[in-house]
């Protein structure tokens, strides 16, 4: 329980499910209630546990022999490296230790808003490395898989120069005022960009590093890991791991940290991490990746001024302005012909087709062409369909006319605010991307209604309209 980040009397509860002491994968709420321990809100992403039977015949070591295989066979079908720097490999999967814990896995609340036919299980959760494999702790097969592998108060610059692995020295460290004699520029342009990120998050919330002071005074240290190998990429790490030289730290392959919105994306994934672990697969995962994109724009956009946009990694190596990352105000892009840059049922790639979804109603499966082909499939697509929560994030900001609805602007810093307060006080670890949409509205009229930080009812109003023009305004069930 802490108090409410931004209203008066309120406080903010975070409630898991289990049952007889069995965990209910990504099965939270959080409530909001005052001083008097009345409720005032509650966002729950609940499982029914209809029928569940917790009893299993797999032993864990079963499990663990079994998730290894299923493992192994993935890899033979690498795709294209979407998103992430470091493909973990067969090498790296017989080197890790497994671990394995009995948790209730109810697909239901992973697929929000889609049909879903499969049965609450009890399962193995069998952790390898940065993968997670589901076995059903009765037949022993694999039931769903995923890689949590997501694509700072001091601040502190390891320079790997190329390799993957730690092996020199610090190039600057804040903690002990201590700096190498020289200084690459990847390692000055990240220890430049984490330190704007840093100011941005306690400008504008108070907010002090990833971890918001849970583990010093002034928070966890940002710590930047440069030139890492050669591939083109940067990801956050949750934990060590292959890829991850340590947990809470953000890596940039060459090039990369130089990019600010990329910067602010990946710091993004660790204040994520510490509020609500958004599930990174399906549509939570979608919306952890749209609100990294998100808040990296608005950095960039506050930081430089004019000098900033609404486009994401144009300062990448290979990329510019007219050829970004990706793109909050067309997440589709369009090429120099102004022919779309996405189509679902095509292949991915990067010259002709790698483009977003900008409504629900193109949401992508892992099974649609562009998803499949690239290594987003094992995640369930969430690179490409956080597309469709970031124009709804832009049309916020900016206004605009998409899908015969006309929104008009309630602006880039209520639109932080509101962003902000969803993920605190509103989402679950499985929250979709609806009920995203729903969190904004909800963190809205709680402002509105409180006439703080001069928000109006004719702002929501604003919000729901985006709501609607990207395809988001029936919530799930």
């Amino acid at each position: 329980v802490r108090p409410d980040p931004n209203l008066p009397n309120l406080y903010v509860a975070t409630v898991k499910q289990e049952v007889n002491g069995i965990p209910v994968f990504g099965s939270s709420a959080k409530v909001t209630v005052n001083s008097a321990l009345v409720v005032r809100s509650l966002s729950a992403s609940f499982s029914a546990l209809e029928k569940v039977d917790i009893s299993g015949e797999v032993t864990k070591e079963q499990a663990v022999a079994t998730a290894k295989a299923e493992l192994t066979k993935q890899l033979a079908k690498r795709r294209h490296n979407f998103g992430l720097s470091a493909p973990i490999d067969a090498a790296a999967i017989e080197k890790a230790t497994p671990t394995a814990a009995k948790i209730i896995f109810d697909p239901k609340l992973l697929k929000r808003g889609r049909t879903v036919t499969e049965a609450t299980r009890l399962t193995w959760l069998v952790s390898i490395d940065t993968c997670r494999l589901f076995i059903d702790a009765k037949t022993g097969k694999l039931l769903y898989s995923y890689r949590d592998h997501r694509s700072f108060t001091v601040r502190r610059i390891v320079d790997l120069g190329g390799r993957t692995v730690p092996g020199s020295k610090v190039a600057i460290n804040e903690e002990t005022s201590s700096r190498a004699d020289a200084i690459s520029g990847d390692a000055m342009r990240a220890y430049h960009n984490s330190g704007a990120v840093r100011d941005y998050f306690f400008t504008m919330f108070g907010r002090k590093s990833f971890d918001d002071g849970k583990t010093s005074k002034y928070g966890g240290a940002i710590v930047s890991y440069v030139r890492f190998g050669s591939a083109p990429a940067a990801h956050w790490c949750p934990q060590e791991g292959y890829g991850c030289p340590s947990a809470h730290a953000a890596v940039y392959g060459p090039g990369y940290a130089g990019a600010l919105d990329v910067v602010g994306h990946e710091f993004m994934h660790g204040v994520i991490a510490h509020e609500t672990d958004l599930v990174y697969i399906e549509e939570s995962g979608a919306v952890n990746e749209a609100l990294a994109d998100i808040f990296g724009s608005l950095i960039e956009l506050r930081t430089r001024g004019k000098g900033g946009n609404w486009v994401l990694g144009e300062d990448l190596p290979n990329r510019s302005t007219a050829a970004p990352l990706r793109s909050m105000a067309n997440p589709g892009m369009s090429d120099s012909n102004g022919l779309s840059l996405f189509t679902a049922n095509v292949p991915y790639d990067d010259a002709t087709n790698r483009g977003q979804p900008s409504h629900y109603n193109d949401y992508v499966q892992r099974h649609d062409a562009i998803c499949e082909t690239t290594s987003d499939a094992d995640n369930g697509c969430v690179h490409f369909n956080s597309g469709i929560l970031n124009k709804f994030a832009y049309l916020i900001a900016e206004g605009g006319e998409h899908h015969g609805v006309t929104v008009t602007k309630v602006g880039r810093i209520k639109l932080g605010q509101m962003a902000y307060r969803a993920l605190r006080t509103k989402m679950t670890r499985t929250s979709g991307l609806q009920d995203a949409s729903f969190a904004f509205v909800d963190a809205c009229y709680d402002f509105a209604n409180a006439k703080a930080e001069s928000f109006a009812e004719s702002d929501c109003e604003q919000v729901e309209n985006a709501q609607r023009a990207v395809g988001l305004s029936s919530p799930t069930g």
